[in-house]
């Protein structure tokens, strides 16, 4: 079952596909580092713009080195939030209308769950069975996931960065994840 997953949560339009043994049969990424660097940080709708101009090129590059046929791909995946509206527009209806032409599901991907999932990408499946804690920081956005127990992890919180000293409780695994 091959998945399709968009990514224009900020500034870098991405598209990967992986098949069912999530094996990674393509990963492209059109940086923008370039368009922002003249002005320190990402300028919002400089970033949105470059989505809307990269993401056919990406997605299309994607599927040709995956040497799959549109057909073949059975679900797509996109990343819905948080990150910057624009550009998460641009992937969001994207992706919705990519799904909608091949009549194949849509899955949205919470951005930062997206990271903490990142760092058990070498196991056989997640195991969530304990209650743990994952300080998630990435460009500014903080969130805490928890874990429950048999289930995906969900969203708890967000908060501010300096709030993370507060959760230092024995009874819980804490593992911070700071990404940029």
């Amino acid at each position: 079952m091959p998945i399709l997953g968009i990514e224009t949560s900020c500034d870098e339009t991405a598209c990967g596909i992986v098949d069912q043994d999530g094996q990674i049969l393509a990963n492209v990424v059109a940086s923008q580092i370039e368009t922002h660097a003249p002005y320190g940080g990402i300028i919002p709708e400089l970033a949105s713009r470059a989505h809307i101009i990269n993401i056919h090129k990406v997605v299309k590059q994607a599927i040709i080195n995956s040497k799959l046929k549109l057909t073949d791909i059975e679900a797509i995946a996109v990343t819905n939030g948080p990150g910057l509206a624009g550009s998460l527009l641009v992937g969001l209806n994207f992706a919705k209308g990519f799904s909608s032409s091949l009549d194949i599901p849509l899955i949205g991907v919470n951005h930062l769950e997206g990271h903490v999932s990142a760092c058990f990408i070498d196991e056989d499946k997640f195991d969530f069975s304990k209650r743990d804690i994952f300080p998630c920081i990435s460009s500014g956005v903080a969130n805490i996931s928890m874990s429950e127990v048999a289930a995906a992890s969900s969203i708890v919180n967000t908060l501010n960065p300096a709030d993370l000293a507060f959760f230092t409780d024995k009874e819980v695994s804490l593992r911070a994840i700071l990404t940029f």
